[in-house]
């Protein structure tokens, strides 16, 4: 704006040396000269507005350019993240799929372990009371009962049960493999215990009150539950056995509906898998008096 007042500027100046030079105030020269100095201007001002609508457009041009740059850029990046947040999903869909498959293929075979289990579990003590128990080294039918079992047999048949499940422990919840190892200790150390006593002078009591075997149950059972438990009179074994199964098949439902709480879960099974553990160490004891060579895990 400055530049084109300082043009006008000096075109009147130069008028008016015109004027003097000539020697007078002729308003026809005058006119003229200011005439030619508009055109001149309207000239300056056009090629000026040309040369700025150029670089205008150029910028445009170049603008346009590295818009369509930049969203080739984008939409480049938008299709990869697209592509590989589908392959993710797809992934963890199928992974997710199969590994519910195997849990749901390892739940049961926990099922049918614990049968297997409780087919070896000596129920006759479901019939004696607690005072009865001391009946197990003079009463006839008790000591042919627990003569007939064979317990090499029945370690063997463990240890197949047991390479059955083995396979499948990737998949099993922690809780879950606790509560199924309570069910095995549970279901067939009775036997052993017991087998052992008719040639020993240990006083007998009832299985359920065998130190490491009523820790278990204290670890497996609610207070409502264990309330209950203690006022049996008979069916001890088969009570403990079908609730544990009740709990098995109540997490295996929870486990497959996703509504399973883990950090509950996890000190549920801490706490049940030391109490194994002690009524494991008793079990060794129990196999090396009974003189068994070879027979892995009880």
């Amino acid at each position: 704006m400055l530049e084109n007042e300082a043009v006008i500027s000096a075109i009147k100046e130069t008028a008016k040396e015109i004027t003097l030079l000539l020697g007078g105030t002729s308003i026809v020269l005058v006119a003229i000269i200011t005439w030619l100095g508009k055109i001149w201007m309207d000239r300056i001002l056009e090629n000026e507005r040309r040369k700025t609508q150029v670089v205008v457009e150029q910028l445009k041009n170049s603008l346009t350019l590295e818009r369509e740059k930049l969203n080739i850029v984008l939409k480049t990046q938008l299709d990869q993240s697209r592509y590989f947040f589908e392959k993710t999903v797809s992934f963890f869909s199928e992974n997710q799929k199969s590994i519910h498959e195997k849990r749901l293929l390892s739940f049961e075979q926990i099922w049918k372990t614990v049968q297997k289990f409780k087919q070896l579990a000596p129920f006759l003590l479901d019939f004696l009371l607690e005072e009865e128990y001391k009946l197990i080294k003079t009463n006839p039918k008790l000591k042919a009962f627990l003569q007939g079992y064979d317990e090499k047999e029945l370690l063997k048949q463990c240890n197949l049960i047991d390479s059955e499940i083995e396979s499948h422990r990737i998949y099993i919840p922690a809780l879950i493999w606790q509560l199924y190892y309570s069910y095995r200790l549970i279901s067939i150390r009775p036997m052993f215990k017991y087998k052992l006593l008719l040639t020993s002078d240990t006083v007998v009591i009832p299985w359920y009150k065998e130190p490491t075997l009523h820790t278990i149950i204290v670890n497996l059972l609610d207070e409502k539950e264990l309330e209950e438990f203690e006022g049996l009179q008979r069916w001890q074994l088969s009570w403990i056995l079908d609730r544990i199964e009740i709990k098995l098949l109540d997490i295996f439902q929870q486990y497959l509906s996703g509504d399973v709480l883990l950090a509950d879960m996890n000190e549920k099974a801490i706490l049940l898998d030391q109490a194994n553990r002690k009524a494991q160490e008793a079990s060794y004891s129990f196999e090396q008096d009974l003189n068994i060579k070879d027979i892995g895990n009880t």
